[in-house]
């Protein structure tokens, strides 16, 4: 694990109440975080603001509205059936591109390393 925060901005716009995920191929758990309203995160994967997984990690940005229920410790597949949803266009309408909600679309792939990790994403819309 290491500490992971960042600032998503859409079209170099500050991105507000997007849901990051940062899922590591081959681990049981990911790591998630919300944006505040300067568009930054801090991740959590088991306790509160731990950071990730260390590794390279597909990073999925999805404004997800109230129909999709956070993820719990239990629920990490039907959390990410449902930004699948949102990916195909069956979701709530989003301003940010379906591309990047679903880890099979993203383009987004970073490296997370043993100290402290700074991210920044600038998405474009579609």
């Amino acid at each position: 694990m290491a500490p992971v925060q960042g600032r998503v901005l859409l079209n170099g716009k500050p991105l507000a109440g997007a849901q990051v995920s940062f899922i590591r191929q081959g681990a049981a758990r990911f790591s998630l975080g919300k944006t505040d309203e300067q568009g930054r995160f801090i991740l959590t994967t088991f306790d509160r603001e731990d950071g990730a997984l260390i590794g390279e990690n597909k990073v999925t940005v999805a404004q997800v509205q109230s129909s999709v229920a956070p993820p719990t410790r239990d629920s990490a597949e039907e959390y990410l059936a449902a930004l699948r949803e949102v990916d195909a266009g069956r979701g709530e309408p989003s301003a940010v591109s379906p591309k990047y909600a679903s880890p099979e679309t993203t383009d987004l792939v970073v490296q997370v390393v043993a100290g402290d990790n700074q991210f920044e994403f600038n998405l474009k819309p579609e």
